[in-house]
């Protein structure tokens, strides 16, 4: 009995009493597989979870900074929200920050495309720029508002710097 303690102590799931026959160690062996084999799907599982999870993390984001700002969201889960988006819980406050772009709107369905495409690029562009300041969070109110949460006041100087050279870059109008 000591020697099954040991074993389970070890991490065993089987155990096999003696006398040992051919049929018990293949009983003991496809247990060991189908027991590997579920480990091994549950993982491989978990992994395509966390990439979905991983791409629907900014809409996520998004949402909950748009419920937050308008008074939609209870208490008890924005703690949870800050914790699964990885927003900083130590900073006393943020300021909010509106950026929005004066990009003219198709007047036929090509140049409602074109017009969605440069909405979308103006987006990651924006969203590029802005992912070295350190502690800037930016999410979308809409197509064409951005909103960025800053902890502090280096940070602004540093978001109307890049807000300058989006200007100048781009030769789009951004309001801030």
């Amino acid at each position: 009995f000591e020697y099954a303690q040991a074993a389970m102590a070890y991490g065993a799931s089987e155990y096999i009493l003696k006398p040992v026959t051919p049929q018990a160690v293949k009983k003991a062996l496809r247990t060991l597989v189908r027991q590997i084999e579920k480990r091994r799907a549950l993982q491989e599982e978990i992994k395509t979870l966390t990439q979905q999870l991983q791409k629907i993390r900014p809409a996520i984001r998004d949402r909950f900074f748009q419920d937050l700002l308008d008074g939609k969201i209870e208490m008890e889960r924005i703690a949870n929200v800050k914790s699964f988006l990885g927003i900083d819980e130590g900073a006393a406050q943020y300021q909010v920050v509106l950026l929005g772009a004066a990009i003219e709107n198709g007047s036929d369905s090509k140049g409602e495309e074109e017009y969605q495409l440069k909405l979308f690029a103006l987006g990651e562009i924006i969203e590029k720029k802005l992912s070295g300041l350190r502690e800037c969070i930016l999410f979308h109110i809409s197509t064409k508002l951005f909103a960025l949460l800053v902890t502090d006041c280096d940070g602004i100087a540093a978001l109307m710097t890049e807000v300058e050279t989006l200007q100048e870059t781009f030769g789009t109008d951004y309001g801030v």
